[in-house]
């Protein structure tokens, strides 16, 4: 799942990739997490910097690095 979700990412096709993401990231795979925290934080509404802050929560919970650096970049980006 996640890795299809990766690809589909790469190739433009974000509803797909989202819902494959969103998939794996249930399963509690970590690496999915953080890919899909970062494509709802990409989207920039405020339910998905919400969304994504709780799923970066989630990876970052177990130890994700890159998930850390995400949700303090989201912080020093509030005003």
């Amino acid at each position: 799942m996640f890795y299809l979700g990766l690809s589909l990412r790469q190739r433009g096709e974000t509803s797909e990739a989202r819902s494959w993401l969103e998939r794996a990231s249930k399963k509690g795979h970590t690496e999915a997490m953080f890919s899909f925290g970062q494509l709802l934080r990409e989207q920039g509404t405020r339910d998905a910097r919400k969304r994504a802050k709780e799923v970066l929560l989630g990876a970052a919970s177990e130890g994700h690095v890159e998930a850390m650096f995400a949700l303090a970049a989201m912080r020093a980006d509030q005003p």
